[in-house]
């Protein structure tokens, strides 16, 4: 990013594709909040899409975070960003949230929150991927209930699927990461999906 301001601190980053385009989301260290950049699909360095905060409310947490902000195009022209909001002192009130955007950086959907209280200090981690071109699930890691869960959502914002634990005894670890990927049917429909996690449970 041509951002120079940043901060110093390692964070977290996510591409999504659509059209001649790439967006890409970061986290700003120094703002204390998540923010996305576009890309043209040449050799120009202008940006197609200049800065926009994602989230400004609440932001990303002041300390080294991955796995806190993912994003997946779901067709040519939309793309679904999802993150962990952290509120308050440590140790936080985590919230998790995700936006659509379109290829020229609009909010098609503002923040959405999917969950509330979700850990503390800084371990929570997200994951979003995209089911066809209308659906995309958003998987999480809970601190405070050492698990796993998912939702699957609309397009246009309405709930297909709404919170699902997918693993109950992920236990408390020093590194929460997990990561989810769609996987095409015979009949090659992106319909169905994975979910990997690490797990702290002996």
């Amino acid at each position: 990013t041509t951002d120079s301001a940043i901060g110093i601190h390692g964070h977290d980053v996510c591409l999504a594709h659509m059209n001649n385009r790439t967006l890409m989301g970061y986290i700003d260290y120094a703002e204390a909040d998540f923010d996305l950049v576009g890309f043209h699909d040449n050799s120009t360095t202008t940006l197609a899409v200049a800065e926009v905060n994602v989230d400004i409310v609440g932001g990303a947490g002041t300390a080294n975070q991955t796995n806190a902000f993912d994003c997946m195009s779901i067709n040519s022209t939309t793309a679904i960003f999802a993150w962990v909001n952290q509120t308050g002192p440590v140790p936080r009130s985590n919230r998790i949230q995700y936006a659509k955007y379109n290829s020229v950086g609009t909010a098609m959907i503002a923040a959405t929150i999917v969950a509330n209280d979700t850990g503390a200090n800084n371990r929570t981690a997200v994951a979003v991927t995209t089911l066809d071109t209308d659906k995309f699930v958003i998987a999480w890691y809970d601190e405070t209930q050492q698990d796993v869960s998912m939702r699957i959502q609309w397009t246009n914002n309405t709930t297909i699927l709404g919170e699902t634990d997918v693993n109950t005894t992920a236990g408390l670890p020093t590194r929460g990461r997990l990561d989810l990927a769609t996987i095409g049917n015979a009949s090659g429909a992106a319909d169905n999906f994975a979910v990997v996690w690490y797990s702290a449970d002996s």
